[in-house]
């Protein structure tokens, strides 16, 4: 069930749900599906003006606006015009400068992984100054719109630096070595995201290439630094399922590199990180239903939306209770109600009948489903013949069920 309700919100985090780029404020409202199924798009990222970039399944580069509409004509990559003798996979981590003028990625070409970039308005394949790209390095994270961190590729023939500083502009395999990770041995792979100030990074960490890509361990681990290319200290480390899924977790920093998102089976996290100095003050909480992937954080507002343009749903609300359950049950456990809700908030659950008039409020810190009982007297469970159960949600149509025990 959805509700509409304008608003206006500084920041956004688009995302894929499917094959399809959704948006959504930082705390999980105002979620919006923006595209509709005809192409089907991963890793979506946006400017600072709303401006989404995102690859389709033919390895294309896609610019479209804040709304989902398309803008210009589509960007080939080397997939785009792969043949069987020069093999190209679509791009992956697919991310527009702050200023919209360059699109990075990263790609695997004639079985090797490199990351390349082009001008936002090319026309064809235009990559310049580039023929081979920086080869081995992948996951390109923008600080600021000229400078990219990269990560060391599991399957990169040099084992080199584990993390890069790439200058735009400059040529084919000149990254210069950043750090290396020195308290993560036990980790194979590598897929870092840095704060646009470069003093941030936040390294995703796994061990999947020495368990056949099934991942015993997976962790987000957290630096800070002077500023980039200064050397990094390790900060906290946050725990991440251990499950193939990781590749599409996709760590992302709010634009002041306070708050970082990434995904995980269960939906999109969101953390407040402080200072670091004390990483039992870190709070995390899931701001999504499951399915959501591949988040990306911009400081692009998200309007209120015009007449002609469709309205945000802001909160999905739905219920479940067993609308006959036996007296005893009712007596032992209550009314068991599953409130699945989209993204965090807070419910009222209201339930009336002959002698029962109970109210009861719930903050949901989380995204998902929360199984919660509402207790009754045990002369009421045993003699009541009728039960209404209301929820309420701000921002979603209330969700009623009528109970009629049975003996």
């Amino acid at each position: 069930m959805l509700a509409a309700a304008p608003s206006a919100r500084a920041d956004t985090i688009v995302f894929r749900r499917g094959g399809d780029v959704w948006r959504m404020a930082p705390d999980g409202t105002g979620q919006r599906q923006l595209t509709r199924g005809n192409v089907s798009f991963e890793w979506p990222s946006a400017a600072d003006d709303g401006t989404i970039v995102a690859a389709d399944e033919t390895g294309q580069l896609r610019r479209m606006t804040r709304d989902g509409k398309p803008l210009g004509e589509p960007i080939p990559t080397a997939a785009t015009l792969a043949t069987e003798d020069d093999d190209a996979e679509p791009p992956t981590h697919v991310r527009v400068s702050p200023d919209g003028s360059r699109i990075a990625y990263d790609e695997v070409i004639d079985g090797d992984a490199t990351t390349l970039w082009t001008s936002a308005d090319a026309n064809g394949l235009v990559l310049p100054g580039q023929d081979l790209g920086q080869v081995g390095l992948v996951a390109p994270s923008w600080i600021g719109n000229t400078r990219l961190l990269l990560s060391r590729d599991v399957a990169a023939d040099d084992p080199g630096a584990t993390f890069s500083l790439y200058d735009v502009g400059e040529g084919d395999e000149s990254a210069d070595p950043w750090f290396n990770d020195d308290g993560a041995s036990w980790a194979s792979g590598h897929d870092a995201a840095a704060s646009r100030t470069g003093t941030r990074i936040a390294a995703m960490e796994d061990d999947a290439a020495d368990n056949d890509a099934s991942p015993k361990r997976v962790a987000l681990r957290l630096f800070t630094a002077a500023a980039p290319g200064a050397t990094p200290v390790f900060r906290c480390e946050i725990g991440l399922e251990a499950a193939d899924t990781h590749a599409s977790a996709s760590p992302t920093f709010s634009p002041d590199g306070t708050r970082i998102a990434w995904a995980e089976s269960d939906g999109i996290h969101v953390a407040t990180l402080g200072t670091l100095d004390d990483c039992a003050a870190i709070r995390e909480r899931v701001v999504t239903l499951p399915g959501a992937w591949e988040p990306y954080w911009t400081p692009a507002t998200d309007p209120a939306p015009s007449d002609n343009t469709p309205k945000t749903a802001t909160l999905t609300l739905a219920v479940k209770t067993r609308t006959r359950p036996h007296r005893l049950t009712l007596r032992k456990r209550g009314v068991r109600v599953r409130v699945t809700v989209s993204a965090p908030t807070t419910v009222q659950l209201t339930l009336r009948g002959h002698g029962v008039n109970r109210t009861v409020t719930r903050k949901l810190a989380n995204a998902g489903t929360t199984t919660i009982r509402l207790r009754l007297r045990p002369g009421v469970a045993t003699s009541v013949k009728r039960l209404t159960l209301r929820v309420t949600a701000a921002g979603a149509p209330a969700v009623t069920a009528t109970i009629r025990p049975r003996a």
